[in-house]
């Protein structure tokens, strides 16, 4: 049974906050509008919130929108709340227990797609309004990913675009290892080749990172595509299995192991992250999302030419890539004329005509599929390879006790850059995630 434990969210905002991290693409430290409450007035005018977190581009795309969307609804007034990353899901934890008896806080909430079992699980979400959010359109028009946002059949969350990841590479330093474009790799052993060539060290000085391999940064995901290039998912077909020690999970870890212990193309803290590393050209290759693509361009300038590809594969060929997207969702506290103001400020963020703005001012991709064929964007070199993988994204499951993120830090901390043994860490871990598993779905029952 659904259990409605909202005073538990102040204990957990900072659990669900790391959770939510697995999707995040970092807080850029602007904190924006920052009010507690909206409220209404006597003169008919609705007041809504809408919170996420604070990252320049999404928060200026948002601002801009708003103003668009109230120009045209007089009657409804949008409070853009923002908070920076470290402090953002506590601030909305709080308001939100706060709301419970005062009906005064979180309208549409921004959070991690993993995220949405967990707040439905706690009573925070209420269904989509199916008259306005058909399922089956939604199914038919979206892309597979937002299938996250749906639970026994009913849609609790939608995003506005959705991310995936490729391989973003450093063009100065291919020539200078004797590589064109033409070389990039196709496989992941000669992802490998190339990140071992490109590495320069100097003595016990790490000077050039073949690959970024930083255990804080996107290592996480690269290791669960691995696992599915392989055929592997870690939370089996029906999300209630854990499979961290399969095969397909081991030859991933062992591949990241030899990456880093033998080759040593990377040390994890070699910057300060590492998009930091790529951005400042000491590193040649690095697996990120497509938000990172306007920060690249601002942080590299004219310094080095760059470029994008689709991911390597395994010898089967088989394409995989990380998807993942900030959804939106309405707090079941929301009723009455805030509801249907909520209601039409949603239909709005996920129209086609936001999702082209956004895309473009973000780097996130439209959510619905349409833009998996829009030709202006795929002549866009950054974002192409992002766009072409939108067909075999896919995203994880996860829970907030013992989350996907928690797992990864515990195999990389003992297998990669400890002595731990890779096989025996995966059955460790995979016995905490279980535990975890059968724990979140008892809430069912």
């Amino acid at each position: 049974m659904k259990k409605n434990i909202y005073a538990m969210l102040l204990t957990m905002a900072l659990a669900v906050g790391s959770l939510s991290g697995c999707g995040g693409n970092g807080a850029s430290g602007v904190e924006g509008n920052s009010a507690d409450k909206g409220e209404g007035s006597a003169d008919g005018v609705v007041t809504i919130q809408y919170w996420q977190y604070a990252y320049d581009s999404k928060v200026a795309m948002m601002d801009e929108l708003i103003k668009e969307f109230e120009a045209e609804n007089p009657t409804i007034k949008i409070e853009h709340i923002t908070y920076p990353y470290d402090s953002y899901f506590e601030k909305m934890a709080a308001s939100i227990v706060t709301a419970q008896s005062s009906g005064v806080g979180p309208n549409i909430i921004n959070y991690n797609c993993v995220d949405t079992s967990n707040y439905y699980a706690q009573g925070v979400l209420q269904p989509l309004p199916a008259d306005v959010f058909d399922p089956a359109v939604i199914d038919e028009e979206f892309s597979p990913l937002v299938q996250m946002g749906k639970i026994n059949g009913v849609y609790y969350s939608l995003p506005t675009a959705v991310r995936t990841y490729a391989m973003f590479y450093n063009k100065k330093l291919l020539e200078e290892n004797g590589y064109t474009e033409a070389d990039l790799p196709k496989t992941w052993e000669e992802y490998a080749d190339m990140a071992e060539k490109m590495t320069v060290w100097e003595g016990n000085n790490l000077k050039i990172a073949g690959s970024t391999m930083d255990k804080d940064g996107r290592l996480s995901h690269w290791f669960r595509i691995l696992n599915k290039g392989l055929g592997g998912d870690l939370y089996g077909q029906d999300n209630k299995t854990a499979e961290y020690n399969s095969d397909t999970a081991k030859k991933s870890l062992d591949y990241l192991i030899d990456m880093y212990k033998n080759r040593k193309v990377a040390v994890s803290g070699f910057t300060t992250s590492d998009q930091v590393s790529f951005a400042t050209g000491v590193a040649a290759l690095h697996i990120d999302g497509s938000f990172r693509i306007a920060t690249m361009k601002e942080k590299i300038g004219d310094s080095f030419e760059w470029g994008v590809a689709e991911l390597p594969t395994w010898e089967n060929g088989e394409k995989a890539t990380y998807g993942d997207y900030w959804c939106n969702s309405i707090t079941s506290f929301t009723k009455g004329a805030e509801l249907d103001a909520s209601v039409k400020f949603l239909q709005f963020l996920t129209s086609e005509e936001v999702m082209k703005r956004w895309t473009a001012a973000t780097g996130e991709i439209g959510a619905r599929m349409i833009f998996a064929e829009d030709q202006e964007l795929l002549s866009d070199k950054y974002m192409a390879p992002f766009i072409e993988a939108l067909p075999y994204a896919f995203t994880s499951f996860s829970t907030k006790r013992y989350s996907v993120d928690d797992a990864c830090k515990e195999i990389f901390e003992t297998s990669l850059l400890g002595d731990g043994d890779s096989g025996q860490t995966l059955d460790s871990v995979n016995a905490k995630v279980q535990e975890s598993l059968d724990e979140f779905w008892s809430e069912f029952e």
